[in-house]
């Protein structure tokens, strides 16, 4: 086991915290701190490192060539329904559209 200062320890998950470890079996580190009584108080830590909230998304940048400057931008939403036009059509496409 290695000692760790306070500041140092700060960055470590305590053997208390860690509910996946049991006891101070898997401790690496520990501090050890003055108490109001005149003794020092040990800490246990695990070498798990806290973190803090949710991972951040890698945001990578695309690279742009040549041939993707002449295209558009796609445009948002839905793309509207193609309707049919009704009045071309000859009475038996009309039939079966009016059956489905």
């Amino acid at each position: 086991m290695e000692r760790l200062t306070i500041e140092e320890a700060k960055q470590f998950i305590s053997c208390d915290d860690d509910f996946a470890s049991e006891g101070i079996e898997n401790a690496k580190y520990f501090t050890l701190t003055p108490s109001s009584d005149g003794w020092e108080s040990v800490t246990y830590f695990t070498a798990k490192k806290k973190g803090r909230g949710r991972p951040k998304k890698n945001k990578t940048k695309i690279e742009v060539s040549d041939s993707d400057e002449d295209e558009q931008p796609k445009k948002r939403g839905r793309k509207k329904k193609v309707k049919k036009d009704i009045s071309t059509m000859d009475d038996d496409t009309l039939l079966c559209l009016l059956l489905e």
